[in-house]
């Protein structure tokens, strides 16, 4: 089967789950199975129809579950939260949001793999965010499922931690 087969197909699948998935994903992930090196298979065998839907399943699940923000851990007061963003032109990330006044030096987050990271402790509330990029570039969190006007142009990340 060769890609563009492939691409289709997930494509039809993705559409056909009724799923709204976060704006640039599907490019973002297409972009990457496009450029794996696929080998012709000996023989194909027939698949059950009820397999489509359950690997287009399997694909969002995976996606959800790979999202930026992740409960780690909760403890008596506080939850430990996982931020994450892949952003490979980048010298230097930090988290920047109301749960630390803003401060564009208070949340520098790791490089390791593609992928910047950092953990925090958090008080059950809901917070506004935004990645500062190399000191200068403002990005919302493209796996947010919340966003809200940051009265400069641009939205604000949300994360509401107060129903877990």
């Amino acid at each position: 089967m060769n890609k563009d087969k492939i691409f289709n197909r997930l494509t039809h699948d993705m559409k056909q789950s009724n799923v709204t998935l976060p704006e640039g994903l599907t490019n973002k992930i297409m972009t990457r199975v496009r450029a794996v090196d696929i080998k012709e298979p000996v023989s194909q065998p027939a698949s059950p129809r009820w397999l489509k839907p359950v690997t287009a399943f399997a694909v969002i699940l995976c996606v959800l579950i790979t999202s930026s923000i992740l409960i780690i851990q909760k403890s008596s007061n506080t939850i430990l939260v996982k931020f994450s963003i892949d952003i490979l032109d980048a010298r230097q990330v930090s988290l920047v949001g109301d749960f630390n006044g803003w401060d564009e030096q208070a949340v520098e987050l790791k490089y390791k793999n593609g992928t910047w990271k950092t953990k925090l402790r958090l008080k059950p509330d809901r917070y506004q965010y935004m990645f500062l990029v190399d000191g200068e570039r403002w990005i919302a969190d493209p796996q947010s499922t919340e966003y809200v006007d940051d009265g400069y142009g641009k939205r604000n990340s949300i994360i509401d931690i107060t129903r877990i």
